[in-house]
Order: C-alpha cells, then structure tokens, then sequence
C-alpha cells in the first residue's frame, strides 16, 4: 500500500482511486470480523444442541428400517404391473383399481410414520 501512496503524491489520479478502493476494502473487511464473544453468544439454527464439543463423524450409523432386498422389490414391481395391466385390460374396474391404489398409499404412508417415529 505504501507504493500506491508514493503514487498519489506524483498526482496520478488513477493510484489515488486505487488507495481509496483498497482503503475501504480493508475497513469493510475489519468491520465485518465478529469478536470471539459475539460468535459465542450466537444462537445455534432450531433443532441444533450446542454442546460444546466437536461431533463424531466416526460413529457407524442406523438405518430407520431395514434394507429391502432385490426379491422383495421385483415382487413389488410384479404386483403393481399385475394391478396396472387388470385396470388396463379391463378385468379390474375403476373403483376397484381405486381403491387398491387408496390401500398402497395408505400402506406407504404408515410404513413412512413409522420409520419417522423409530418403530
């Protein structure tokens, strides 16, 4: 900084922009540091404990329900084709057809409850 200032003196309008510029830069920078009292007084997000020590990322985690395996998913498929192809044919009317999409929504929606609540 001390050569844009030998600048300024020479009367070079553009050094002298260039100080002001940085000038205002390092107080901007200066100002925007919170002292390490303000950063502790600071709230943590909602749902965040401040316990003062650093998390362990080390520890394995668990899952909320367990693994669904390859057969069980391919006789899933089976059985939501099977519906689909019995409402496409015909074989399964409208209401039928709905109300088994009603029974797998509502199969899924406690499946989900109770993964949420750790059952």
């Amino acid at each position: 900084m001390f050569f844009l200032l030998n600048r300024t003196r020479a009367g070079n309008r553009t050094s002298v922009l260039a100080t002001v510029i940085v000038s205002a830069g390092m107080a901007l920078m200066l100002s925007a540091c919170m002292s390490s009292a303000d950063f502790a007084e600071s709230v943590p997000p909602a749902g965040m404990k401040s316990t003062g020590q650093y998390p362990s990322l080390g520890a394995p985690l668990e899952a909320a329900a367990p693994q669904m395996s390859d057969a069980e998913a391919a006789g899933m498929a089976e059985r939501f084709k099977a519906l689909e192809n019995a409402h496409k044919s015909g074989a399964l009317s409208e209401s039928e057809y709905e109300k088994k999409v009603a029974e797998l929504k509502a199969l899924g929606q406690a499946t989900q409850d109770a993964a949420k609540s750790g059952n």
